[in-house]
């Protein structure tokens, strides 16, 4: 349970080395520990769920890039956004 717990809060940390924030160093202590977790594991399935866990942490947390990026000029750009629901395909 805990490496479950550390492998989600090195995905997390290792999102703030992107944008808006660019924390370089935090990628490679997020990386450090996902490998020493990976190593750290007794079988292949247990290593590959600890790396899922880090990647879709990652990945959550990363989001809030999206989120900015339609402030920039939303009428100019707003048509090429993805819509967060399909509102589209329920007529």
């Amino acid at each position: 349970m805990l490496r479950c717990a550390l492998a989600a809060g090195f995905g997390a940390l290792g999102a703030f080395s992107l944008a808006p924030f660019h924390w370089m160093p935090l990628l490679f202590l997020a990386f450090t520990g996902l490998f020493w977790l990976v190593n750290g594991a007794r079988q292949w399935s247990r290593a590959a769920f600890l790396g899922q866990l880090f990647g879709v942490a990652r990945f959550a947390v990363g989001l809030n890039w999206i989120a900015e990026s339609f402030y920039v000029d939303a009428t100019r750009f707003g048509a090429i956004a993805v819509p967060r629901s399909p509102h589209w395909l329920r007529s």
